[in-house]
């Protein structure tokens, strides 16, 4: 179970001093490099990338399976499949339903399909898509899950992306998005100040909050839970849409 604790989503007490930093530095901060420079360093890592993990996140990777509980005959959309670990575990969940993954880097794409087809899984498919101009049409998905995607976009780019999420979601469909978020005890700081020094080590990932957004979005059950592993703190956030769902503004 990761570190930490699982709490409804609500904004910092405004006695807590910490609490309220960290929610200031999560809307503040914007990415170092812009998005296009990171799919390069993602393709070229390749494999090496779900060994990083293994240290770093593993943790908060098996808290997102079981947040998803998908369920056989689900239809699940992972959205940045990295190395491919991930997807293969929700296809083994999920033999008769449709599994889905996209992402942007092609060495990523080419070693999760090494995985599926090392796995003999034949019911999840791979394409080339971006968070933000998903290729499916409205209320396709059961579940949607995206881990370590958004603290590499653009804040606005965020705000494009969970539209996404929410126009593919069919109604009451779950969402669960894994992210670094800014370090809530000291030691736990390390890679804020780190990439506040224009030294950003873990490939444009820094640190985001994403509740309120998804409030703004009208999702529901928002629920937040902060874990750290390997000195890397990270945010699970775990909603589903609407289950009267309704189109939402592009302003929203």
């Amino acid at each position: 179970m990761p570190s930490g604790r699982s709490t409804p989503a609500k904004p910092p007490s405004s006695s807590d001093e910490t609490a309220r930093e960290v929610a200031d530095l999560a809307e503040a901060r914007e990415v170092a490099r812009p998005p296009g420079e990171v799919v390069g360093f993602y393709s070229r890592v390749g494999g090496l990338f779900e060994t990083w993990g293994r240290l770093v996140d593993s943790r908060a990777r098996s808290r997102v399976q079981q947040l998803c509980g998908v369920a056989d005959g689900d239809a699940v959309l992972e959205v940045g499949v990295g190395a491919g670990s991930q997807l293969v575990e929700s296809a083994l969940a999920n033999p008769s339903g449709r599994i889905v993954g996209v992402d942007l880097a092609d060495g990523m794409i080419d070693e999760t399909r090494r995985r599926l087809a090392a796995a003999d899984i034949t019911n999840a498919e791979v394409l080339r898509a971006g968070a933000c101009d998903l290729p499916f049409v409205d209320d396709s998905f059961d579940v949607v899950y995206s881990i370590y995607v958004l603290d590499i976009l653009p804040w606005d780019d965020i705000r494009r992306a969970l539209r996404e999420f929410h126009r593919v979601l069919r109604p009451g469909g779950r969402l669960v998005l894994c992210h670094v978020t800014p370090g809530e005890r000291p030691r736990h700081r390390l890679g804020d100040h780190l990439y506040g020094s224009g030294l950003p080590l873990t490939g444009n990932c820094r640190g985001i909050r994403v509740t309120s957004l998804l409030d703004e979005l009208r999702f529901e059950q928002i629920t937040r839970e902060y874990s750290a592993q390997f000195l890397l703190p990270s945010e699970i956030v775990s909603s589903r849409a609407p289950s009267d769902q309704i189109e939402v503004s592009s302003q929203s």
